[in-house]
């Protein structure tokens, strides 16, 4: 009897978990539509792992505005910056194989580095002194890296103060240092050792045999949602933004990531990413290698964010949770950090409060302007008619 009695207790509690989760996921989706569409998003697909596994995975919208094929968790965007986690780690597997190390001076791998005292670990942490002075170019142009460099260093003073400056270049510099160590282009050992082995199907570059493409268009949505200029892609950059993936895939990477899948990184590797190396200009932020670390409520927080022209992203965890939020999107003004605090919320039964959108000011900041411009004009015109100009 007793027997009976516990199956059906576990029964009851299994159901009435199943119906919280149930009623999580529904008050989650809600809460993405709405702030969605308020916020001008065109595309917007967030996957979220707790305890270690995936729990939730979602699009909303559409592929483009003339478009009718709904976004969903499989839906490619490039995910910007968020390629310099996949940097590090490559860089960190080099450091297991004894390949790699650290304090290596940048110079005993590239010889403009001559005579400079930069270090692998300050390219990881953004504490090199250099600043990015060069944009990425179209594939057509074909510029090698060595082009890209020298274009880079052009300005760069060799006494500069190795003080935090977050900059693209330190990555594409360790993207060239990982070729030149491992024999083999950045994107095939990227894709080789880690793509491949925990089987990110699609995901990949641009650049590459696979040659991506983004599902979605890119728009900028300043009140109104117009269609927005691609970046280009640039093989000099692919180790600071050459990623394309989906929510998805990226699931899968960061729960191997929270499990410290061996299959990546040993155990070690893990927790030396997560030590805050590095102050930033960025309040209590600090950084590891090449994750921004900080702590709300005294619980440790790893993330990075990406930003290019027309798709914004954020990758968010919580490693003693083994919780991870991950967020992409098509277009410019994202209130990323309050979705991640919405879902936060609703996964740990608290009160929150949609992010309010200020896409109705950028609405009438446009009109105001235009009708400033419209006034201004005619103003012109009708003192050009009040005093025409004198024949000669």
């Amino acid at each position: 009897m007793l027997k009976v009695i516990v199956i059906l207790l576990g029964v009851i509690l299994s159901n009435l978990s199943d119906a919280n989760e149930f009623i999580k996921k529904n008050e989650i989706d809600l809460a993405l539509e709405i702030i969605r569409d308020s916020h001008n998003i065109p595309a917007l697909a967030v996957a979220i792992i707790n305890e270690g596994k995936e729990v939730y995975t979602a699009g909303f919208g559409t592929y483009g505005k003339e478009s009718t094929r709904q976004v969903s968790q499989h839906t490619l965007f490039r995910i910007a910056s968020i390629s310099k986690l996949f940097t590090a780690q490559a860089i960190v597997q080099l450091i297991e194989s004894d390949l790699i190390n650290l304090n290596d001076c940048v110079s005993q791998y590239i010889s403009q580095f001559k005579g400079c005292n930069i270090k692998v670990l300050d390219l990881m942490t953004h504490t090199s002194g250099l600043s990015d002075t060069v944009e990425p170019e179209k594939i057509t142009v074909k510029r090698s890296f060595e082009d890209y460099l020298a274009s880079s260093l052009a300005s760069y003073d060799i006494n500069s103060s190795k003080t935090f400056e977050y900059a693209d270049l330190n990555f594409n510099i360790l993207g060239r240092i990982i070729e030149i160590v491992s024999g083999i282009s950045y994107t095939d050992y990227v894709q080789k050792h880690s793509l491949d082995k925990i089987g990110m199907e699609n995901t990949g570059f641009n650049l590459a045999n696979k040659k991506l493409e983004p599902s979605v268009l890119a728009y900028y949505n300043y009140g109104f949602v117009n269609e927005a200029s691609t970046r280009p892609y640039d093989t000099s950059f692919a180790p600071s933004e050459g990623i394309i993936s989906s929510v998805e895939d990226l699931s899968i990477w960061i729960q191997s990531v929270l499990q410290h899948d061996e299959r990546l990184l040993n155990e070690s590797s893990y927790q030396n990413m997560l030590i805050p190396r590095k102050d930033t200009v960025w309040g209590s932020i600090k950084m590891g290698l090449a994750w921004q670390l900080y702590q709300v409520d005294g619980e440790k927080v790893a993330q990075h964010a990406g930003s290019i022209t027309g798709f914004k992203s954020l990758l968010i965890t919580y490693p003693a949770k083994k919780r991870a939020i991950i967020i992409l999107a098509n277009t410019q003004n994202v209130p990323r950090w309050e979705i991640a605090t919405v879902i936060n919320s609703i996964l740990d039964d608290k009160s929150y409060a949609i992010p309010p959108s200020y896409q109705g000011k950028y609405i009438a900041y446009i009109i105001m302007f235009a009708l400033i411009i419209i006034i201004s004009i005619a103003v012109l015109i009708r003192k050009k008619l009040r005093n025409p100009a004198k024949s000669i």
